[in-house]
């Protein structure tokens, strides 16, 4: 699945490096690209000098679990860096940020 694909007008930059290191994590590249076309939560926005800026961002799944998620824009494409389980640290901040949504759509 190498190239550039695209899920919902969303689209992706993969190569050799990326999509194993998304499979070294047990994650295949078909749920990181549902999970980024379906807005996700976002968590936290770094800066890395080398590769531009990456976004974080946690999500739920059909199994009671929240994911971790970084990619990078590259132009028009989202390039995918990793996915993998959160650790209870990841976890915590989605639930706090996903309530917060929810706080705010009620007011």
């Amino acid at each position: 699945m190498r190239g550039s694909i695209g899920v919902a007008r969303v689209r992706y930059d993969w190569d050799e490096h990326n999509e194993g290191h998304v499979a070294a994590h047990r994650v295949e590249p078909t749920e990181v690209e549902e999970v980024l076309a379906n807005d996700p939560i976002h968590l936290e926005t770094r800066t890395d000098a080398r590769s531009g800026e990456s976004a974080f961002s946690s999500w739920d799944t059909p199994i009671p679990a929240a994911f971790f998620l970084a990619w990078t824009p590259r132009g028009k494409l989202k390039r995918p860096v990793t996915a993998f389980d959160a650790n209870r640290k990841t976890r915590a901040a989605y639930r706090r940020r996903r309530n917060e949504e929810k706080q705010q759509q009620y007011y």
